[in-house]
């Protein structure tokens, strides 16, 4: 995929463009975004663009050899270290050996060799180290690109010899665009893509059904028990194999429907900014609590509690009125 085909995430590939254009590229940059943003997309993407035989203003063109054996996952000069959602540990070894040792040899094809090293922040300390020395040193040839789901979590040294970009979260449109590109219907892509929380990953294999009219009365009208009841009715009753393997309890699993939930509910009523005066000033108060409630979530605030806290805003504010 070339650069200007990124979705979502155009400022930074337009931006990395520039800077390939003006062989000022970074030797190492660092993406951090949000599961299913586009991170590893545009990562390749740069690769394809740093690799290009016949670049166009920055960008790959997509036709040359080099070009389709990125595509074709077999270039020989650029190097994947597992995905960040498999679940083997980058090991030392394969630092040395894959990367370390691969950075100083010549590029096989051209004269570039691109190292992508998705899930960064998961590596181990002996891992960061053996990488932390190519780092300090890189040769002229070479360009790693990192991506993370929280650059706080990678190792200090390397965030430092490395350029960070923020990626942004997927808008909901976006998201339904990438699954109706690889092959869910429309409709079924829309009900998917508002519980994506600003990105994909999840949402291919089914997606999580949204109590939203209960959530909405919630929010607009008031707390009530039917409510409230009908939401908790559709938290999780267990936790599949795969996320307890993973060290996910009931609860975790439960605080993270209800994070899709909550991002679902703030987009719905978004569309409430739309309405006159002050509709549109209760609304944007609701979604100020909607905020203060995925921090909640944080603080290990129980799920219930937040549902429940969805309607008490609104009766508060119901109260409150009655007392003036």
């Amino acid at each position: 995929m070339r650069l200007a085909e990124v979705i979502g995430q155009g400022s930074i590939a337009r931006l990395v463009a520039r800077l390939i254009s003006r062989e000022r590229l970074p030797h190492a940059l660092l993406l951090e975004g949000v599961p299913g943003c586009g991170r590893r997309t545009l990562a390749t993407a740069i690769a394809q663009a740093v690799l290009c035989a016949a670049p166009l203003a920055g960008d790959a063109c997509g036709v040359c050899a080099s070009c389709r054996m990125v595509l074709a996952g077999n270039h020989p000069d650029l190097v994947s270290t597992p995905h960040d959602s498999a679940p083997a540990t980058v090991s030392v070894e394969l630092v040395r050996d894959e990367i370390v040792e691969a950075a100083y040899a010549s590029p096989l094809v051209g004269d570039r060799r691109v190292f992508l090293l998705p899930g960064i922040e998961r590596w181990n300390l002996p891992s960061a180290n053996a990488l932390l020395k190519v780092l300090e040193e890189p040769p002229a040839s070479v360009r790693f690109i990192a991506t993370t789901a929280q650059a706080a979590g990678v190792l200090r040294t390397i965030r430092s010899r490395a350029q960070l970009y923020r990626l942004q979260p997927l808008a909901v449109s976006d998201v339904e665009w990438v699954l109706i590109r690889g092959g869910i219907n429309a409709g079924e892509a829309q009900r998917r893509a508002v519980a994506g929380q600003g990105g994909h990953r999840g949402l291919w294999h089914g997606a999580p059904e949204i109590p939203l009219e209960a959530l909405l009365r919630l929010a607009r009208e008031g707390y009530r028990t039917a409510w409230v009841a009908e939401a908790v009715a559709a938290l999780p009753t267990a936790v599949d194999e795969a996320d307890e393997a993973a060290g996910l309890t009931l609860e975790g699993a439960k605080r993270r429907m209800v994070r899709v939930w909550l991002a679902a509910l703030a987009q719905a009523l978004r569309s409430d900014l739309r309405l006159p005066g002050p509709q549109a000033l209760q609304a944007a108060e609701r979604l100020q609590r909607i905020t203060a409630l995925h921090h909640d979530l944080g603080r290990n605030i129980q799920p219930r509690l937040v549902i429940e806290s969805i309607g008490l805003g609104e009766l508060e504010r119901a109260l409150r009125r009655s007392a003036g």
